[in-house]
Protein backbone atom coordinates (compact mmCIF):
# COMPACT_ATOMS: atom_id res chain seq x y z
CA UNK A 1 0.00 0.00 0.00
CA UNK A 2 1.32 3.62 -0.86
CA UNK A 3 1.06 6.19 1.99
CA UNK A 4 0.86 9.90 1.03
CA UNK A 5 2.94 12.40 3.90
CA UNK A 6 -0.95 12.55 5.75
CA UNK A 7 -0.28 8.59 6.36
CA UNK A 8 -3.67 8.09 4.35
CA UNK A 9 -3.63 5.60 1.24
CA UNK A 10 -3.42 6.41 -2.26
CA UNK A 11 -6.59 5.11 -3.73
CA UNK A 12 -6.48 6.23 -7.53
CA UNK A 13 -6.92 4.10 -10.59
CA UNK A 14 -8.92 1.05 -11.21
CA UNK A 15 -8.66 -2.41 -9.07
CA UNK A 16 -8.37 -5.32 -10.61
CA UNK A 17 -11.72 -6.44 -8.75
CA UNK A 18 -13.21 -3.54 -10.45
CA UNK A 19 -12.27 -4.20 -13.46
CA UNK A 20 -13.46 -7.94 -12.86
CA UNK A 21 -17.17 -6.25 -12.14
CA UNK A 22 -16.94 -4.55 -15.21
CA UNK A 23 -16.29 -7.57 -17.52
CA UNK A 24 -18.83 -9.74 -15.27
CA UNK A 25 -21.56 -6.79 -16.28
CA UNK A 26 -20.41 -6.62 -19.39
CA UNK A 27 -20.65 -10.54 -20.31
CA UNK A 28 -23.74 -10.32 -18.73
CA UNK A 29 -25.32 -8.00 -21.11
CA UNK A 30 -24.10 -10.05 -24.08
CA UNK A 31 -25.37 -13.07 -22.76
CA UNK A 32 -29.31 -11.29 -22.11
CA UNK A 33 -29.01 -9.21 -25.06
CA UNK A 34 -28.40 -12.61 -27.08
CA UNK A 35 -30.61 -14.58 -25.27
CA UNK A 36 -33.74 -12.08 -26.02
CA UNK A 37 -32.97 -11.36 -29.64
CA UNK A 38 -31.26 -14.46 -30.70
CA UNK A 39 -34.18 -16.38 -31.69
CA UNK A 40 -35.61 -12.79 -33.73
CA UNK A 41 -32.47 -12.81 -35.94
CA UNK A 42 -31.68 -16.60 -36.22
CA UNK A 43 -35.37 -16.10 -37.71
CA UNK A 44 -34.90 -13.25 -39.82
CA UNK A 45 -31.64 -14.38 -41.41
CA UNK A 46 -33.50 -18.00 -42.34
CA UNK A 47 -35.84 -15.78 -43.87
CA UNK A 48 -33.98 -13.97 -45.82
CA UNK A 49 -31.87 -16.93 -46.73
CA UNK A 50 -35.31 -18.66 -47.69
CA UNK A 51 -36.51 -15.64 -49.98
CA UNK A 52 -33.00 -15.28 -51.24
CA UNK A 53 -32.18 -18.46 -52.20
CA UNK A 54 -35.40 -20.46 -52.27
CA UNK A 55 -34.60 -22.54 -49.26
CA UNK A 56 -31.26 -22.95 -46.56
Amino acid sequence: MDHNINGRREESGATAVEYALMLAMIFLAIVITVGIFGNTLSASFQDSCNQMFGGC
